[in-house]
């Protein structure tokens, strides 16, 4: 090839292009390739995919799924408070027991599937077999799950150990 021929670099002049970008078409040499799924990028535009890039299905199922773990929180607080702290006057106590332990359980269906599908998904993102678009739904749907998950355990030892309490007192 001659001298003059040679397709050169948008950046450095004085380099020798060796590819050119898969979004803007712009010369790269080897100092600004970026190499992205078999497809060269610029710097800009590398930032541009990355920011731009959507999240996979998987991402919003674990995001949807942290969010119902952290509405189920929200419910199961607030009637936890008011059957043990007195204010239970017109309801039925059993019912409201009832509740909790549905609640609970609604809490664990929805916890536990967002954690180990967050913890997947974030694998994924991380080997680059998901697009990373989708880290932030991940991270706080596993974020969210892991804290429900924490919660429903704790309540789970805590009905044993109620349950424990109430077998030992009516033994005696």
């Amino acid at each position: 090839m001659r001298q003059g021929l040679e397709a050169r670099c948008a950046s450095h002049a004085q380099a020798t292009a060796v590819a050119t970008c898969a979004r803007c078409g712009g010369f790269l040499c080897g100092e600004c390739l970026e190499v992205e799924d078999a497809a060269p990028y610029c710097e800009p535009c590398l930032a541009w995919r990355r920011r731009n890039e959507r999240a996979s299905g998987l991402a919003w199922a674990v995001m949807v799924l942290g969010c119902l773990a952290a509405l189920t929180v929200l419910l199961l607080v607030p009637v936890a408070g008011y059957f043990f702290f007195g204010g239970n006057a017109g309801w039925n106590r059993e019912a409201g027991f009832q509740l909790i332990v549905l609640l609970t359980l609604l809490l664990g269906a929805v916890s536990a599937p967002a954690l180990v599908l967050g913890l997947w998904e974030g694998w994924r993102i991380r080997q680059r077999k998901s697009p990373r678009g989708g880290q932030r739904f991940v991270r706080l749907g596993t974020k969210l799950g892991g804290a429900g998950l924490a919660l429903f355990v704790c309540e789970a030892l805590y009905a044993v150990y109620v349950a424990w309490a109430v077998m030992s007192v009516s033994l005696d």
